[in-house]
C-alpha cells in the first residue's frame, strides 16, 4: 500500500516517517507533501491508499483535502491530525466520513494502531469493489494512457508495425500526426543512496518525474511521459516542436544535472537520443540504452547520440596474482584499482561490459584472498559485501571505485575483528586449560578480557565450535581422567581438584561424558 503524509511542518513529516515501522504495517511507499496543493498532485499521479493529514495548514487545510478526495470518488482511508481539540473540527471530520481523528502531539503507538486498522479497512473495501473503481481514475487520465502506450512501445515491444501502432493509439485514445517528432532520453542516477534513504523509492521516483516535467515543458518541447525504468533510471519521451529543439534539450539536461546535485545530493548522466518519428521510438530507446552501456565515464554529463562515438574495447585484466597479495589493505589495493580504472577512462574503454568483467574478476579474486585468511563468503556477506551490489558498480567508473573501496574496507575490518577475537578466544582457552579447578563463569571470563559476556560467548562458540560451558566441562573431565589414571588419590578429592565441589554432580557428569563412573574408569588402569 502507498501512504501520503501531509503537514506544513517538515519536522513533523520527518518524525512520523522515521518513527513508524512501515514494513511491519505493510506500507511499501511513503509520500510526503507540505501543502494541500502538492498532496493533490501526488494523489493524481500515484495510487494512494492511506492519507495522514494535519488540519491546520496555510491556504487549504486538511478538511478541504479530505473533501476534495471525496469529490474525486477515490477509495482512500484518511486520518486527520490537529493540535486543537475543537468540536467543530471533529464534527466536520465525521461529516466527511474521515476514518479517524486524533490530537497532536502525536502518540506514535496510537497512530500505528490507527494505520493498521485503516489499512485493513482499505483492503477490505478494495476487495469488495474488485479494484475496478479504484483504478478507473488513473486509467481514465490522459497522462496514464500515455504512460501505458509508451511503455508498451518501448519496453514491452507490443507495437512492431504501423497497423499495431494505429490500433494502440485508438485503444489508448491518443492522436499523433505524422509530422510530430520525438526525442527519447534516459536519466541515469548515481550516488543516490542519500536520496533513497531520505525520500524512499516511491517519493524519489515521483520527485524525479516532476523535475523532468518542469524542465522540459517549454514552448519548443513537451514531456509526453516519464517512465521508471530501473531503480536508478527514468525514461523521458519528449515531443519536439522546433528546429533547434535537440540543442535546447541538451542545454536543459545541464540544468537537470544541477538540480539533481542540489536537491537530491546525487549525480546523473542524461543521455539524449536523436529526433525520431513515433514508430522509431523503440529503436531510439535501444540506441540510448546502448550509448549508456558504452559510457561508464558519463557521470555528471549530458551525452548526445548525435555526437557520441562508439569505440570497441578489449578487456585487459590486471595481474590478479599480484593484486591478490594486496587485497587485505585498502591503502595497498585502492591506488592500483584507481590507476587501472583511470586508465580505462583515458583509453576511452570504460563501458559497462568491461566494468562488469573487471568487478566480477575482482570479486572472485577478493573471495579467494580472504578465504586463505579463514574468512568464508558467508562471513563477508554478513559484513556487508554483496555480490548483487555489482549491478550498481558497473554504472560508472566512480561507482565501481566506491563499491570496491567499501568491499575492501568492510572485509579488512572483519579480518581485524576476527584476528582480535582469535586472540581473545585463545586467551580464554589458555586460562581455562591452566585453571580448570577454579570457579569459572562466563561473567568472570568476560571480565578478564574486557568484553560483554554475551559477545564473548558468541565469538568463543564461533571460533571453537562449542560453548564455553562445554569446553570447560571437557577440560575438567580431562584433568579428572589424568588424576584417576596416574594417582591413588580418593575420587572425592579428585572431583574437587577438577573444579567440582559437589561429588555426586561430578560423578554424574563424568559418567555422562565418559560412559562409565570414575571408579570404573580407574579400574581399567589397575589390572
Amino acid at each position: 500500500m502507498n501512504l501520503l503524509l501531509v503537514d506544513d511542518d517538515a519536522y513533523v513529516l520527518e518524525a512520523v516517517k522515521n518513527t513508524l515501522d512501515w514494513k511491519q504495517l505493510q506500507i511499501e511507499n511513503v509520500y510526503t507533501a507540505q501543502s494541500v496543493r502538492n498532496a493533490k498532485k501526488i494523489i493524481l499521479d500515484v495510487p494512494i491508499h492511506l492519507v495522514v493529514s494535519d488540519i491546520e495548514m496555510p491556504r487549504e487545510n486538511g478538511l478541504e483535502l479530505i473533501s476534495w478526495i471525496r469529490q474525486q470518488d477515490l477509495v482512500i482511508k484518511d486520518i486527520l491530525l490537529t493540535s486543537y481539540a475543537e468540536f467543530e473540527y471533529a464534527r466536520q471530520a465525521v461529516k466527511l466520513g474521515c476514518f479517524a481523528y486524533t490530537l497532536k502531539p502525536i502518540d506514535y503507538g496510537e497512530l500505528e494502531e490507527l494505520l493498521r486498522k485503516a489499512a485493513a479497512a482499505e483492503q477490505e473495501e478494495l476487495e469488495r469493489l474488485d479494484y475496478r473503481r479504484y483504478y478507473d481514475h488513473w486509467n481514465q487520465t490522459e497522462k496514464s494512457r500515455k504512460e501505458s502506450f509508451f511503455r508498451g512501445l518501448m519496453l514491452e515491444q507490443q507495437i512492431p508495425g504501423q497497423k499495431d501502432l494505429e490500433a494502440a493509439l485508438e485503444r489508448y485514445m491518443l492522436r499523433y500526426e505524422d509530422s510530430v517528432r520525438f526525442v527519447v532520453a534516459v536519466c541515469q542516477l548515481y550516488d543516490y543512496e542519500w536520496a533513497y534513504n531520505d525520500l524512499g523509492m516511491g517519493m524519489l521516483v515521483w520527485s524525479m518525474k516532476n523535475v523532468l516535467e518542469e524542465l522540459f515543458d517549454t514552448p519548443d518541447t513537451h514531456v509526453e511521459c516519464v517512465l521508471s525504468h530501473t531503480e536508478s533510471s527514468c525514461i523521458v519521451v519528449i515531443k519536439t516542436m522546433g528546429e533547434d529543439a535537440l540543442y535546447k534539450i541538451g542545454e536543459k539536461g545541464k540544468n537537470l544535472i544541477e538540480n539533481i546535485t542540489r536537491h537530491f545530493r546525487s549525480n546523473c548522466c542524461f543521455a539524449v537520443g536523436n529526433v525520431c518519428r513515433i514508430l522509431q521510438i523503440q529503436e531510439s530507446f535501444a540506441d540510448v540504452a546502448q550509448m549508456l552501456d558504452h559510457c561508464a565515464d558519463g557521470e555528471g554529463q549530458v551525452v548526445m547520440q548525435q555526437d557520441f562515438v562508439y569505440k570497441e574495447a578489449d578487456y585487459q585484466p590486471p595481474n590478479w596474482q599480484i593484486w591478490e597479495s594486496l587485497m587485505q589493505e585498502s591503502s595497498s589495493i585502492m591506488p592500483v584499482v584507481n590507476e587501472y580504472l583511470d586508465n580505462l577512462v583515458k583509453r576511452k574503454s570504460a563501458n559497462k561490459e568491461i566494468l562488469s568483467r573487471f568487478t566480477l574478476d575482482f570479486a572472485h579474486t577478493f573471495r579467494l584472498a580472504y578465504q586463505k585468511e579463514g574468512i568464508s563468503t558467508e562471513e563477508l556477506e554478513e559484513a556487508g559485501y554483496r555480490i548483487h551490489n555489482l549491478k550498481d558498480a558497473i554504472h560508472s567508473v566512480k561507482e565501481c571505485k566506491i563499491f570496491i573501496e567499501k568491499m575492501v574496507g568492510e572485509a579488512a575490518r572483519l579480518l581485524n575483528e576476527k584476528q582480535q577475537s582469535n586472540s581473545v578466544v585463545e586467551k580464554v582457552k589458555r586460562f581455562i586449560d591452566e585453571n580448570p579447578d577454579q570457579e569459572i563463569t562466563r561473567e568472570s571470563l568476560a571480565e578478564k578480557v574486557y568484553l560483554n559476556p554475551d559477545y564473548l560467548a558468541r565469538i568463543f562458540k564461533k571460533e571453537v565450535g562449542e560453548p564455553i560451558g562445554v569446553y570447560l566441562a571437557n577440560q575438567r573431565i580431562r584433568l579428572a581422567k589424568e588424576y584417576l589414571e596416574k594417582t591413588e588419590e580418593p575420587v572425592n578429592l579428585i572431583s574437587i581438584k577438577a573444579g567440582y565441589d559437589n561429588f555426586s554432580y561430578f560423578s554424574k557428569m563424568f559418567k555422562n561424558m565418559v560412559g562409565m563412573s570414575p571408579k570404573e574408569y580407574r579400574s581399567q588402569f589397575r589390572k
